[in-house]
């Protein structure tokens, strides 16, 4: 589900849209963590190399990888000195993860017959985490490969080719509507992407629709295809249903043979929309343990490569992390984001550094940064970012990744 931000000042520009503020994914982490309160000082952090659990990891210590062990203890001494709202930090370089750590938090459970009340959760590496919007992305890669393996034909398919089911729900211009325009948030609808607690949200009533897919295709076109991005969950779920009629198997079931398979994945679960059991939530719905969600950054970092084995086109990954139109110019201290692309947000850090990200309502993140040979992965519980109050600035979020983790990098 998407990310959203009370209408404050953001860094060093504030954007008045609600169009806008949809494609500022990072800066939820900043809400995180201005949150926090200072609570009673605990023992000093000491760091220990994650454990091997057979998962398919190599782990090391930071400094087996270039990296200082002291910014990333520094963190942690800060970390556990306040209320933060994160469940889990990762850091994987040079293909071994360095840095794992977790905390109790709340979870958000779609199976459940009322989703919307956090159940207590002591996160742990066996713990498979609500990923949100980051679904998004993993979403995107299961396209990708119904593609590589001829599937689908490609991007330029046209969305009611798909379904001719729903073939009276189609006009003029939404013939034109193609895969490229879903992964891109280009197609045309309009849409109101919040989170599970608002009832009348179009993302909300899709999820509980009788038949979300006559939900989202009857839609009126706002715009011609092509033209501008509305962040549209339903735009996911339809190219997860396509990924569904072409294989004739479940989403998650084809993510299970290959893509989880592959990565050595066997500890997942994927929602879906509640009245209609064959549809998966695929725009929000994946819950996955951190360090498989590292293995899906990781993966990307390797241009569609684990242990050797080609599990993703190259073409695909690098054309899924570009932007794919005209960069918007929106700033942290160190961070700019600068567009979308196929369900993946690219940006660059004022070092250079260019990056990618899955991004998720709540905090959850996976963050490749190719120049660094580096990933990391964030989960966080913070749902309720709207009832904060006062201006929201970007220094936590620049401590965090910018001042701590980046820091780490030799």
């Amino acid at each position: 589900m998407r990310i959203r931000l009370q209408p404050v000042a953001i860094a060093r520009r504030t954007h008045a849209t609600r169009q806008r503020s949809a494609a500022l994914p990072l800066v939820l982490f900043v809400a995180t963590l201005c949150a926090c309160r200072e609570t009673a000082a605990p023992q000093p952090y000491t760091y220990a190399v994650p454990p091997q659990d057979g998962d398919g990891w190599v782990t090391a210590a930071p400094g087996d990888v270039g990296m200082d062990q002291a910014p990333l203890v520094a963190l942690m001494n800060e970390l556990r000195s306040r209320d933060h709202g994160l469940n889990g930090i990762l850091v994987a370089r040079h293909g071994r993860l360095v840095f794992e750590e977790y905390f109790p938090g709340q979870q958000v459970d779609l199976e459940a017959e009322d989703p919307r009340p956090r159940v207590d959760v002591a996160f742990d590496r066996s713990t498979p985490h609500y990923m949100a919007s980051a679904s998004k992305s993993v979403t995107s890669a299961l396209v990708g490969i119904a593609i590589d393996r001829g599937l689908i034909t490609g991007v330029g398919a046209k969305l009611f080719s798909f379904f001719p089911d729903y073939a009276d729900l189609n006009d003029t211009q939404k013939s034109g509507i193609t895969l490229a325009h879903l992964l891109t948030m280009r197609s045309g609808w309009s849409w109101s992407d919040d989170d599970i607690d608002a009832d009348q949200s179009d993302e909300v009533q899709m999820f509980f629709s009788q038949d979300p897919l006559r939900f989202l295709l009857e839609r009126p076109l706002a715009r011609p295809p092509d033209t501008h991005m509305d962040y549209n969950s339903g735009n996911t779920v339809l190219l997860g249903e396509i990924v569904r009629r072409t294989s004739g198997m479940d989403l998650h079931a084809f993510a299970r043979q290959y893509l989880f398979g592959p990565l050595g994945i066997d500890t997942s679960r994927w929602a879906h929309c509640r009245n209609a059991a064959a549809v998966a939530f695929a725009g929000g719905g994946l819950y996955m343990r951190p360090r498989d969600m590292a293995k899906i950054g990781q993966l990307y970092l390797h241009d569609g490569v684990w242990n050797g084995n080609v599990v993703i086109s190259q073409q695909w990954v690098r054309q899924s992390v570009q932007n794919a139109f005209v960069s918007w110019d929106q700033f942290s201290d160190h961070y700019m984001h600068t567009g979308y692309g196929y369900q993946w947000w690219p940006g660059r850090w004022d070092s250079g550094a260019t990056t990618f990200l899955a991004a998720g309502w709540g905090g959850q993140f996976i963050m490749v940064v190719p120049s660094l040979d580096l990933v990391i992965v964030i989960t966080g519980d913070y749902y309720d970012v709207n009832s904060m109050e006062g201006p929201v600035g970007a220094g936590i979020f620049d401590d965090i990744l910018h001042d701590h983790i980046l820091a780490a990098v030799r």
